[in-house]
């Protein structure tokens, strides 16, 4: 059975606690007298280290007018205890004749160390504090975990090695991998690291976590006050020596730098990395540190880091770093890993391009997350010549069944080998739009305002495109049937972009030309898109995800046009909601409920956001079917259940014009058929 060793009690005395040698004092001589306790239960969190102790304290009170003496101080488990007593510096078991003044107070801190022996269980460790005052018996009980660990001091691993779950792994100093062995890290694996400790690796590291049993790296320090605290060890480092490593479903907490990776440019060296799924936050410095190396990264969250969360040495980014419709943020003079819009090509241009056989995989694998929310068409934004002859080649080929509208960028080879020629359509493909972009995000302040954000004085926003470029797109896209999709935030991208479009299309046309996003429009532009039939083309979940700090960004007055769907809707009698993924999530359900109620899926707020600007089920489900069909001219091909069109239908566990408001978005598909064929079943 595991134990604990040296649980070590510390009364720390006032000045006015005293032993019965002092000057004799008016006691409390009433057997009901009591003394009170700041708690009656002290609890250690687990406990597993003998370097270092885990220190908890609770005040004992006399709360009445007279001194009270307290007869005797004990361990209820007395000789058999695994704690033991220390009172003004003296050891012991047991002591007796002290005394509190009126309405005075002293300390009880205890102490613990483990004395481990092999389990690989967490145990209750129990025992309680016994206080007599004049016959009246009076306890504090307490209660340790306990767990036995893998210690690791100063290790070399010289071959091929393996954690497992069971006994966490504590490393003190460090742990080494030289360069022809490799550390594997097994689901469920948790790792503890001691101050300033370190994991050094010149050969290979392979994380395997997984989705239900990620691998935990964090500091030894258990009690919550150490649960927000950075810097409590030293970091992951991964040579330029080092190769093949992989960290998979990891969370990595409280360090000083989460992951360095980086090698010499003399030496030639180039260490690589892929990580997925993970989870850095909090480290004192950087969450990812790489210099001169190749990091692949996919489903990554970095936060909460004091000097930025990624550096990015090997983008050849600088705090000069200058970008047109973009900005490379700093702290303390540094790049701190933040890039705003353009500024993004400074390390995008690193990244190698993605094989065949990876456009495929994930266009594949994204089909059947799409099947699964009950999706069946999808339009995609900004795509290569590259990615869309792919796409047409893989549904000529039956290996690719849900059906697309992909809109180009704006590249010359787009407008020579597609644009110039017409539209394309197929069943399965249209090819007839060309995205834009007029300015950033509204989150990074890279949404382009008429007047400066109310956060950031001075601050406007960006144009990404230069306006006089964005009309050159447009006019070109006019002249060879296009649509155009730009995408605006801000009131002033909204406003320059909608005056472009009405200078082109000049009154009543069927163009369907669309504003994608209209997220922040003045009260003096609604009117461009009655006038000009511009299609606001919403994502209503940026509603409920924007709402807790939208109004910090543009104040009380602008946020009034803000997320405003209903009269975004009036405009032309219609609109078409979609998802925006990746950027919020695929399920069009979350954005049928924060079209309709306007909450987040808490119930926040309880009265609705802005719910002047709900609009009914019944217009949210034509958003996201028929009229959502009719902004890509694919009204007669799909969108409704009605002869002549193609079969695509989704069944739901439950119906979505009569479930309740807090039901809606998690309501289950149950099958999705596309062209009348099977393609999910829950």
């Amino acid at each position: 059975m595991i134990g604990i060793r040296n649980f070590l009690l510390l009364v720390l005395i006032p000045a006015t606690l005293c032993f019965s040698c002092q000057p004799e004092h008016n006691y409390i001589e009433d057997s009901d007298a009591r003394l009170e306790f700041t708690l009656d239960t002290l609890f250690f969190d687990t406990v597993f280290t003998t370097i270092g102790t885990v220190t908890e304290a609770f005040k004992v009170k006399n709360p009445h007018k007279q001194f009270i003496r307290i007869d005797e101080i004990s361990l209820a488990g007395g000789a058999f205890s695994v704690f033991r007593i220390n009172v003004d510096g003296e050891s012991g078991l047991r002591f007796s004749d002290l005394e509190i003044a009126p309405h005075d107070s002293m300390y009880v801190f205890v102490e613990a160390t483990l004395d481990p022996n092999g389990s690989d269980d967490i145990l209750r460790i129990q025992d309680s504090i016994v206080f007599e005052v004049n016959g009246n018996i009076q306890d504090v009980d307490l209660v340790a975990w306990g767990q036995d660990v893998n210690m690791i001091v100063g290790e070399v691993i010289d071959q091929a090695t393996t954690w497992y779950a069971g006994k966490p792994y504590l490393i003190i100093d460090y742990v080494y991998v030289d360069s022809l062995s490799s550390l594997t890290i097994d689901p469920g694996v948790k790792v503890y690291l001691h101050k300033d400790a370190l994991i050094v690796v010149d050969g290979s590291l392979q994380v395997n976590g997984t989705k239900d049993e990620p691998v935990w790296f964090g500091g030894d320090r258990l009690e919550e006050f150490y649960d927000h605290l950075p810097g409590q060890w030293g970091l992951i480092y991964l040579s330029g020596s080092s190769h093949n490593n992989r960290i998979s479903y990891a969370e990595i907490w409280n360090g000083t730098i989460g992951i360095l990776i980086s090698a010499t440019p003399e030496s030639g060296l180039m260490p690589d990395l892929e990580i997925d799924n993970t989870i850095i936050n909090r480290m004192s410095s950087s969450g990812i540190y790489a210099l001169n190396a190749s990091v692949t990264a996919s489903n990554l969250v970095v936060g909460d880091c004091g000097g930025g969360c990624l550096a990015l040495n090997y983008g050849g980014v600088t705090a000069d770093s200058k970008v047109a419709g973009g900005t490379v943020m700093l702290s303390k003079g540094e790049p701190n890993g933040i890039l705003v819009d353009n500024a993004i090509g400074l390390v995008a241009r690193k990244i190698p391009p993605a094989t065949e056989a990876d456009m495929i995989n994930a266009l594949q694998q994204a089909e059947k997350n799409c099947f699964s929310v009950g999706l069946t068409s999808v339009q995609d934004a900004g795509l290569s010549r590259t990615v869309v002859q792919l796409i047409d080649s893989l549904h000529r080929a039956d290996a690719l069944k849900i059906r697309m509208n992909t809109w180009l960028s704006p590249s010359r080879e787009n407008f020579t080998h597609f644009v110039e020629k017409g539209p394309y359509q197929t069943d399965y493909l249209s090819v007839n739009t060309v995205k834009l972009f007029t300015d950033g995000a509204l989150g990074s302040r890279g949404a382009r305002m008429i007047e400066t954000y109310s956060d950031d004085p001075g601050n406007l926003g960006l144009f990404v495109t230069p306006l006089e470029e964005l009309e050159k797109y447009c006019r070109r896209a006019y002249q060879n049937n296009f649509a155009v999709a730009t995408h605006c935030i801000g009131d002033g991208a909204n406003r320059e972009t909608l005056k472009i479009y009405a200078d082109i299309l000049g009154g009543e046309n069927d163009r369907r030309w669309r504003i994608e996003h209209a997220q922040i429009i003045h009260p003096d532009d609604f009117h461009y898109f009655g006038d000009f039939k511009i299609i606001p083309s919403v994502q209503t979940s940026h509603a409920t995800s924007d709402m807790y700090w939208a109004e910090d960004r543009v104040g009380s007055v602008r946020i009034k046009g803000a997320y405003a769907y209903r009269e975004l809707l009036e405009q032309n009698g219609w609109l078409p909601n979609g998802s925006d993924f990746p950027v919020e999530q695929i399920n069009p359900l979350f954005g049928f409920y924060a079209a309709v109620v306007r909450k987040d899926q808490a119930g926040y707020p309880e009265e609705g956001y802005m719910l002047e600007n709900a609009i009914s089920r019944e217009e949210a489900l034509r958003a996201m079917t028929i009229w959502a069909a009719r902004s890509g001219f694919e009204e007669d091909l799909k969108g409704s259940i009605e002869p002549g069109k193609l079969a695509d239908l989704v069944i739901t566990s439950t119906d979505l014009m009569s479930a309740p408001d807090s039901e809606l978005f998690g309501i289950k598909v149950q099958a999705t058929y596309s062209g009348g064929q099977l393609v999910y079943s829950r």
